[in-house]
C-alpha cells in the first residue's frame, strides 16, 4: 500500500514537471514571436492582405529603402494607387507604383495608405516636378494633341483641385482650370541639381513669353534678386528661349543673344497679347522708332518712323526682339525694347 502511494505520488510530480516544461516552452516561443513581429523581422499578414491595391491618403514619397533618410524615387499625390506587398518594418511598407514613365518598387509610410480611395475636395498648392522641363496643361483628362492648353514649366506652383482618375488631376493654373498628369505633381518644391545654377547648358527647350507683369522683367546674371546682377530688362510679351529650371524662383533663358536668369512666374507659354485690341506706346527712345517690313535691322526694310509717345496696335510677338504692330494703316515690325503695353 505504501509502495502504491509512493508510485502515485512520483507519477503526479513527473506529470506536473512535464506540464510546467511545456508551458514554459510555449511562453518562451510566444515571447520570441512577439519580439520578431514587433521588430518587423516577421510578418503575420495573411496572403489575402498581400499584393492588394491601396491608396495614398496624403501627399507622400516612395523611397528606395524603408527609412526617411533614404533617397526619394517619386512623389505621389493624394489618391494615387499602389500595390501593397508587405510591411517592411513598423513605419514603412513595401509597395509597387505603376507610373506612366515606368514601374517604381520601393517603400512608403504605412500611415499614408488606405484600402479606400480618399476624397479630395480642398484646393492645395503643389509643384510641377519629376520632369526635365515642363508638362502639358490640358482641357480634358486624356492624352490628345488637340486638348493641350499650354505647357507649365518645372517648379511652377499650381492649385490642386482633385484627382480625376489614376492618371490625371484637375488643377488651376493662371486662373484657368484644366488637367495634368498626377505623376508630375509634388507637394514639395523640386530641387535643382547642384550644377544647374552654373551649368553651361545653352540648349533652348522651347520658347516662352514674358507675362503676368505690367511692363517688363529683369534678365539677371545669377538666379537671385540682386541690384548688381541685372543684365537688362525684357518687355512684356517678349518671346524668350527657355533653357532649364534653376530653382524654385528662377529659370535660365536666352534673350537677344544673352543668357541669364528670369523669374519663372513671369514666363508663360501663351503670348499676353495676340490681337489688335492690345495697345502699346512707343517709349525708351529720344525721338522715334522705325517700322520695318521684316523683323530685322536693315536699311532697306524701313516703312516709316513712329514718334515717341505714339500709340500702336499690338499684333504678335514676332521674333521676341521685334513686335509685329499696326500704326496709321501700316503693318510691320518694331523693336520690342521701344514698346510698352498700355
Amino acid at each position: 500500500m505504501n509502495n502504491d502511494n509512493y508510485y502515485n505520488s512520483s507519477n503526479g510530480h513527473s506529470s506536473l514537471i512535464v506540464a510546467v516544461s511545456i508551458l514554459g516552452t510555449i511562453l518562451i516561443a510566444t515571447i520570441i514571436l512577439c519580439v520578431l513581429f514587433f521588430s518587423g523581422i516577421i510578418n503575420l499578414s495573411s496572403n489575402k492582405d498581400m499584393n492588394r491595391t491601396m491608396y495614398v491618403v496624403d501627399n507622400a514619397y516612395i523611397r528606395s529603402e524603408p527609412s526617411d533618410t533614404s533617397s526619394i524615387l517619386i512623389g505621389l499625390s493624394t489618391g494615387a494607387s499602389v500595390i501593397y506587398h508587405k510591411d517592411a518594418n513598423q513605419v514603412y511598407a513595401s509597395i509597387t507604383y505603376m507610373g506612366n514613365d515606368g514601374q517604381y518598387n520601393g517603400y512608403i509610410e504605412k500611415a499614408m495608405l488606405s484600402a479606400t480611395m480618399p476624397s479630395v475636395t480642398e484646393t492645395s498648392t503643389m509643384y510641377v516636378a519629376n520632369v526635365k522641363h515642363s508638362i502639358y496643361f490640358r482641357s480634358a483628362p486624356v492624352e490628345d494633341k488637340s486638348n493641350i492648353i499650354c505647357e507649365i514649366p518645372l517648379g511652377i506652383a499650381i492649385s490642386f483641385i482633385e484627382n480625376t482618375d489614376n492618371v490625371f488631376a484637375k488643377i488651376s493654373y493662371n486662373n484657368q482650370e484644366g488637367y495634368v498628369k498626377r505623376e508630375y505633381l509634388s507637394p514639395s518644391v523640386p530641387q535643382a541639381t547642384p550644377a544647374s545654377a552654373n551649368s553651361g547648358n545653352t540648349n533652348v527647350a522651347y520658347y516662352m513669353y514674358v507675362a503676368n507683369v505690367k511692363d517688363s522683367i529683369y534678365l539677371r546674371s545669377e538666379p537671385v534678386e540682386n541690384q548688381s546682377n541685372i543684365i537688362c530688362t525684357i518687355p512684356l510679351g517678349t518671346k524668350v528661349g527657355y533653357i532649364e529650371y534653376t530653382n524654385s524662383a528662377f529659370s535660365k533663358i536666352v534673350y537677344n543673344g544673352q543668357y541669364g536668369y528670369a523669374k519663372t512666374q513671369y514666363l508663360s507659354n501663351s503670348s499676353p497679347g495676340g490681337s489688335d485690341s492690345y495697345s502699346m506706346t512707343v517709349c525708351n527712345v529720344k525721338h522715334s522708332i522705325y517700322l520695318r517690313t521684316s523683323p530685322e535691322e536693315n536699311p532697306n526694310n524701313i516703312i516709316c518712323e513712329i514718334p515717341v509717345g505714339s500709340r500702336v496696335a499690338y499684333i504678335s510677338s514676332g521674333t521676341g526682339t521685334f513686335y509685329e504692330i499696326s500704326w496709321n494703316g501700316y503693318v510691320g515690325y518694331a523693336k520690342s525694347e521701344y514698346l510698352r503695353f498700355d
